[in-house]
């Protein structure tokens, strides 16, 4: 399995920064989660929308990969993502999870092994949860045809791939934290799950 870090967005609920980059832990959250991948991943990879983002995460030295269609949302980052695998397997992230857990991912992968399903998705607090997911990599096919179709949500991309569903309560019952899912959209959100760091 290999891993791929989502860090393409804008940040507009953040005022414009770049989420990855925000204190977690010591380091800028990219480093953490690509950190955390690696306990599972042969290789961890970061897809980015433009040559400037490139350059901004450039001293993570992750390998990085620019998103099929700048601009165009999760979906053109996962078909990058999927594309450039080098694994049947890729555990993808959104690049503002700093509880990213290999626990859930190696359980997410062993299910995904043993039903042959296209992905397998976390439904959590009441949603799906496509962009901390595992998916096979060919799974490449679904999101070109999305993508032509001029499609960009992910919704649609699960649609076509019907991915077998990780409850919450088999989570819980494999002792698994359901943090894992947690996100940063806004300074709000970062004030909370960062304690004594305050933006703005």
């Amino acid at each position: 399995m290999e891993g791929a870090i989502l860090a393409g967005g804008s940040g507009r609920r953040m005022g414009g920064l770049a989420k990855g980059l925000l204190p977690f832990e010591g380091a800028p959250l990219i480093r953490t989660i690509a950190s955390r991948m690696a306990a599972r991943c042969n290789r961890v990879s970061l897809i980015v929308a433009s040559d400037k983002q490139a350059e901004e995460f450039a001293m993570l030295k992750l390998p990085t990969r620019l998103d099929f269609l700048p601009g165009s949302g999760p979906l053109s980052a996962l078909h990058s993502a999927l594309t450039g695998a080098e694994e049947p397997l890729v555990w993808v992230s959104a690049c503002d999870m700093p509880f990213v857990s290999p626990q859930a991912a190696s359980w997410m992968a062993g299910r995904l092994a043993e039903s042959g399903a296209n992905a397998v998705v976390p439904f959590v607090h009441g949603r799906l949860h496509p962009l901390q997911a595992v998916y096979r990599s060919d799974c490449s096919v679904y999101t070109r045809e999305c993508i032509d179709r001029g499609e960009r949500r992910m919704m649609k991309l699960l649609e076509a791939i019907r991915p077998l569903v990780a409850e919450e309560s088999e989570l819980k019952e494999v002792g698994i934290d359901l943090s894992f899912v947690t996100n940063i959209n806004t300074p709000e959100d970062y004030d909370r799950i960062v304690p004594g760091y305050r933006m703005g």
